[in-house]
């Protein structure tokens, strides 16, 4: 539960990549920066706020931190799409251009991920005056722990009344700003209604990193060559959650959403017969059939054994 001695972020950025977002209803976004520099102040769920630069100046939204990661500019741009602010990865590139510092020239270049979700993005009318120890020269964003600071909390306390307007009826309940008791203090927030994690981007993006990214099957970590697909797939009853994810090449990928292989629930994987009977082919596959597969670093993300039955069941051409 985040409150009071939780920190939060407040964001500077520009209009257009604001607007962008507020016109397609974004529920997660790329928060990024063109540069290698990291991003360590939040804790995953701690708010991230937006403030628009200047002429407006001018808190306008926020949304709930996941992770901070870095990708070459085409990599954040295959896993995010319009999720990073632009409709094309033309327009990308020329947003940033500017701002490239030592990396411009670089056709590539590696920039940072701010990845954000339960996105909301106010309306002119909702705007909120920025605290008053917000410097007119800080270029990035400043943090704040409201129970340390004055400004930090009645910031907060703006943020959580206005979300309240923005809330609906294909929201979720949640208890992401409902502040802890201080020495017998009120509560300043009561729980409220935010958007449900729907987008795939931060989906692929953590499935990467569960995996470090390396293909379950070949250990290939070549990483425009791989894909984080679903064992049962979102249409399905599946879950954006890495336990419903597995990273792979994106041939082993479209077999497996095929059914000419699967992953069993302890972990081997099978390579179906039809592979050869429909195609003539498949013997570099075949080779494969009983191997175990490649497991993430930490058991919680673990692919699910009950969807890859579900999967084994449902999908696979055994």
């Amino acid at each position: 539960m985040l409150g009071l001695k939780h920190k939060f972020y407040l964001g500077v950025t520009n209009f257009d990549w604001f607007q962008f977002h507020r016109t397609h209803h974004s529920l997660e976004v790329n928060f990024w920066k063109p540069s290698k520099a990291t991003f360590k102040v939040l804790q995953p769920g701690e708010l991230f706020l937006f403030k628009l630069k200047a002429p407006y100046n001018k808190v306008a939204g926020g949304g709930r931190f996941v992770s901070f990661v870095q990708y070459p500019l085409s990599e954040a741009w295959r896993l995010f799409g319009r999720s990073n602010g632009a409709d094309s990865y033309l327009d990308l590139k020329q947003q940033m251009s500017s701002s490239l510092g030592s990396q411009h020239g670089n056709l590539n270049p590696t920039i940072g991920c701010i990845l954000l979700e339960n996105t909301v993005f106010f309306d002119p009318e909702d705007w909120i005056d920025c605290p008053n120890d917000f410097a007119p020269n800080i270029v990035s964003g400043k943090s704040y722990t409201p129970l340390e600071n004055m400004n930090g909390q009645l910031l907060l306390e703006k943020y959580v009344e206005t979300s309240r307007k923005y809330s609906g009826q294909n929201l979720v309940s949640s208890d992401i700003l409902v502040s802890d008791p201080v020495n017998g203090s009120h509560r300043f927030g009561q729980e409220y209604l935010i958007r449900p994690r729907q987008g795939q981007g931060i989906f692929r993006s953590q499935v990467i990193q569960a995996y470090q990214g390396k293909c379950i099957i070949t250990q290939e970590h070549t990483l425009p060559v791989l894909e984080a697909g679903h064992i049962r797939p979102y249409s399905q009853g599946g879950t954006h959650s890495i336990s419903n994810g597995l990273l792979m090449r994106s041939d082993f990928h479209r077999l497996f959403d095929l059914g000419y292989l699967t992953i069993t629930p302890d972990y081997n994987l099978l390579v179906s017969s039809a592979i050869k009977a429909h195609f003539s082919n498949g013997i570099r596959y075949q080779t494969r059939h009983g191997t175990r597969i490649n497991l993430p670093s930490q058991l919680e993300y673990y692919p699910c054994p009950e969807r890859l039955a579900w999967h084994n069941e449902n999908i696979f051409q055994g």
